[in-house]
């Protein structure tokens, strides 16, 4: 007969390497051996281990209202003209930069309206995020001073960071191909509200979604949709065909978590935050109602002193659902109270810790007598096995799913080794489609 021992182990990781000795001496009790010593490990490299943020700002003009100042130049009168201090976001987005800028962290602006011309870093060379430097810092404090019209193209915005991220990741398979798996990618996307233009392949659906149903396709909101001459405004607009759809705000979403697992990244995350002021929006009337775009209630035109409500709702659907997807979360917030502060930036940089495991022996079980042998290891000697007919080279002589010393355990409640019990059987065997 074989025999073992019971081994309780204690491992410190470590890179200087150390003998593992028995801790007392022989086991007192006869059964148990405490080992205490360490792994070595190779020392770990801080710098290899990054964070890459990818953060999507909305620019529509209506920016001006929801969170003031600001100025767009296709809508001549439409932001008060307001000086000596800056919006909420320019602050919150500052400080939140300067905080990442001692860490291993690189970042990426992206200021969309119906195109993203603003990119910082303008100049990639390879890399799609840089380190955090003054010229974000004051590309950032004139932002709000060059706002787009009622444009606001986050499907092309999401299809540039999807493509970034997967070229990224790519390249450092080819270069680097440990560091992907070090690598965590966060996207943050502070939108104003749906994105605009909402536009349908089919004008003749029975049925739209709205407020009270914002699942499945909205109607055109803007008579761009259907305009021959609309990529002169919207590049990536065909006309008649479907844009800025929930499908095809998710496309990239999925993308970028299908990639996750392809690639072997080590963590993506898609973080949304609404950035609403309903009460603003019905006070600035029908010019803001206009630039949230045409919204229609069960085929009807909803009256203008509810079309900021409705807008932030269908903004809420869509950002909740990418979020949802992406991994990460969603927040609805008022512009004073804007925060970043739950999106986590950490890198996956873990250092060494202590751990305790234990091991067993494989074929021997501890009886009253002492150890007996178990060549199939399931828990039950050899001699009980050749006693009750079961097999001591297979631990689930039936193949019903319950192990010989489960089934043996539990007699009294019907279980029965040696005949198949369909009670939790995998579905993929024949006989779990039996009476």
């Amino acid at each position: 007969m074989r025999s073992g021992l019971f081994l309780a182990v204690v491992v410190v990781l470590s890179a200087c390497p150390t003998t593992s000795t028995p801790d007392g001496g022989a086991p007192s009790d006869g059964k148990t051996l405490t080992l205490s010593g360490r792994v070595c490990t190779t020392a770990p490299d801080f710098g290899s281990f990054t964070t890459r943020v990818f953060v999507l700002l909305d620019q529509r003009a209506l920016m001006c209202r929801i969170n003031p100042p600001g100025a767009s130049a296709d809508l001549s009168g439409f932001c008060p003209a307001l000086t000596g201090f800056s919006p909420t976001r320019n602050e919150v987005l500052t400080q939140f930069f300067q905080q990442l800028a001692p860490r291993n962290v690189s970042v990426a602006l992206i200021p969309y309206s119906a195109r993203f011309d603003e990119v910082w870093p303008s100049r990639f060379n390879g890399e799609f995020t840089a380190q955090p430097d003054s010229t974000l810092t004051a590309q950032l404090s004139q932002l709000h001073l060059s706002l787009g019209d009622e444009l606001s193209d986050l499907q092309g915005a999401l299809e540039f960071v999807a493509g970034a991220i997967e070229s990224d990741a790519q390249r450092l398979t080819f270069t680097t191909v440990d560091q992907v798996s070090r690598t965590k990618f966060v996207v943050i996307i502070v939108s104003a509200g749906p994105p605009a233009p909402r536009c349908n392949s089919n004008d003749t659906r029975p049925k739209y979604a709205d407020d009270l149903d914002p699942s499945g396709e909205w109607p055109d909101s803007h008579p761009i949709c259907n305009d021959p001459a609309a990529q002169q405004r919207l590049p990536f607009l065909r006309p008649g065909q479907s844009r800025n759809q929930d499908a095809t705000l998710l496309a990239p979403v999925f993308a970028m978590r299908e990639a996750l697992g392809r690639l072997r990244i080590g963590d993506l995350r898609v973080h949304t935050v609404q950035l609403t002021d309903v009460e603003a929006l019905v006070a600035c009337g029908a010019p803001c109602a206009q630039l949230l775009g045409r919204k229609l209630r069960s085929g009807v035109d909803v009256p203008v002193s509810e079309v900021p409500e409705f807008s932030r709702v269908e903004g809420r659907a869509i950002l909740e659902r990418i979020a949802e997807v992406g991994g990460g979360s969603y927040v609805e917030q008022l512009p004073p109270s804007f925060s970043l502060d739950h999106i986590d930036t950490a890198t996956l940089f873990v250092p060494n810790a202590k751990r305790s495991f234990f091991v067993k022996p494989r074929h021997a079980v501890l009886e009253s007598t002492g150890w007996v042998l178990d060549s199939d290891g399931d828990g039950v000697s050899d001699e009980k096995e050749t006693a009750a007919g079961t097999s001591v080279l297979k631990p689930d002589t039936d193949d019903d799913g319950f192990t010989d010393s489960f089934e043996l355990a539990r007699v009294e409640q019907g279980f029965d080794p040696l005949l198949v019990d369909t009670r939790g059987c995998p579905m993929m065997l024949p006989f779990c489609n039996a009476p």
